[in-house]
């Protein structure tokens, strides 16, 4: 019964991405053809800063996660958590609104100003979603999100469309269509939860807030910290050499992100499906999604010279940053291992306090070294390198973490990316496709017949 229910919801999530990944590589490339490097810095700039809205629930919606993961949607207090949605929402409405007086006080309206204004707009909205996505995501009704990720994906692409055909070249149109969407995508979750959000309030949820944050907060800050290997490239790369070199740097890397996106939806569903099941069961399940990384990732890196013909055709004021991508899609591979075993496998088995101590270490790494690269003038493709070391002793330490041979998924991923380093720069762009991908074929091959075929690859 798990089992097919966990087919049904990754299915779910992986077709729900699969149109987000879609829409999302057309509108990185209408955007980066609609706007200047300067504007399109701002633009990327606006998305890093609205990645970290969810620092201001201070971990109450990660909270949310942990206490209703594994228990249904009808066995929920609704009372209890309609109130408590209510209070967040009232509480982070005044911040943004106090945020967005501060800011027009101090920095105006105008450059980057705009940018803290538009990125504070958003973020009552990610928390408003995020909180009712969560409880969706807990009590395993991953459709509901799955599709909400599908209405605001499909929203903001055709908006962003629209402008681009209008002729638009403010960054601040495209930030309003991106509020726009999500707005879209809350109203969808909020008439999925209506019965949360229309139970009569109830006294005394303080001390559940209390408690969720309290239990929250080191996984939303880990969260968060996680975010910091590419986002520590970013900020070294936007503070030494200025918007039009941190637009480009991060066109790259969002370009890299989107297989990322993958790996995000089928943590989703991993949580309340594997929350039911005992260690036994955990243990097997995690050896098999071992198995899977070592064997799928690697073909992740298939995808370079496809991205960058067609960048260098469509985008060629683009085309030197593609360099820039055969760095960052080897750090996929080492970001995927890490969301899909070693963060779920601590989240799942309650070890939050390490899964915690284990992303700020990684943090404090990848800015250290992303920052430490700057400082001694390496350029950018010395932040980027910094930030793929940072990556590879991220995966190192959580597969020490789960243990039981898992250090074997990171040694095979660092093979992989230095097998196709090596042929990128040794070879032309074809020889090099022909020949990492003949060898991770013949690896594929090799590792079916040893097993006996797929289905038995991954048992």
């Amino acid at each position: 019964m798990y089992k097919s229910r966990f087919v049904r919801a990754a299915t779910l999530a992986m077709l729900a991405q699969l149109v987000s990944m879609g829409v999302s590589a057309l509108t990185v490339f209408w955007l980066a053809s609609a706007l200047s490097p300067v504007t399109y810095g701002r633009w990327q700039l606006y998305l890093l800063l609205g990645s970290f809205s969810g620092l201001f629930h201070l971990g109450l919606c990660d909270g949310v996660y942990l206490r209703l993961g594994g228990r249904r949607f009808d066995e929920l207090d609704l009372p209890r958590e309609g109130s408590i949605f209510r209070r967040m929402n009232a509480v982070l409405s005044a911040v943004a609104t106090v945020g967005v007086v501060a800011v027009c006080l101090l920095d105006g309206v105008d450059g980057r100003g705009t940018v803290y204004i538009l990125a504070l707009s958003y973020m009552p909205l990610f928390n408003a979603a995020a909180y009712l996505g969560f409880v969706q995501q807990a009590t395993d009704n991953t459709a509901v999100y799955s599709m909400s990720v599908v209405i605001e994906r499909l929203s903001f692409g055709g908006a962003v469309a629209a402008a681009v055909v209008l002729g638009a070249t403010d960054f601040r149109v495209y930030a309003a269509c991106s509020i726009a969407s999500k707005l879209a995508a809350l109203v969808y979750l909020a008439l999925k939860s209506k019965n949360l959000l229309t139970a009569p309030s109830a006294r005394g949820v303080g001390e559940t807030v209390r408690k969720d944050i309290s239990s929250g907060f080191r996984l939303m800050s880990a969260h968060l910290a996680g975010h910091l290997t590419t986002g520590a490239a970013r900020l070294a790369v936007i503070y030494n050499y200025g918007d039009a070199a941190f637009g480009k740097v991060s066109f790259a890397i969002t370009l890299a992100g989107l297989f990322l996106q993958f790996i995000s939806q089928l943590t989703m569903v991993l949580f309340p499906t594997l929350r039911r099941q005992d260690g036994a069961g955990r243990r097997e399940a995690f050896g098999r999604l071992g198995r899977l990384v070592r064997l799928l990732l690697p073909g992740v890196l298939l995808a370079y010279l496809p991205l960058k013909t067609v960048i260098s055709a469509f985008l060629p004021s683009y085309a030197a940053e593609m360099e820039h991508l055969a760095l960052l899609l080897p750090l996929c591979l080492f970001e995927g291992n890490v969301h899909l075993v070693g963060a779920s496998y601590l989240k799942v088995s309650g070890r939050v306090g390490l899964l915690w101590g284990l992303e700020l270490t990684a943090a404090a790494t990848a800015l250290a070294l992303c920052f430490g690269a700057a400082y001694i003038g390496l350029g950018v493709a010395g932040i980027l390198t910094a930030a793929v070391v940072a990556s590879v002793l991220r995966s190192l330490l959580f597969d020490v973490a789960v243990g039981e041979g898992a250090w074997q998924s990171t040694a095979w991923l660092l093979l992989s990316a230095a097998v196709f380093l090596l042929t990128a720069s040794l070879m032309g762009d074809v020889p090099a496709l022909l020949s990492y991908g003949a060898l991770y074929l013949g690896y594929l091959g090799v590792m079916t017949w040893r097993r006996g075929g797929l289905p038995a690859l991954i048992k």
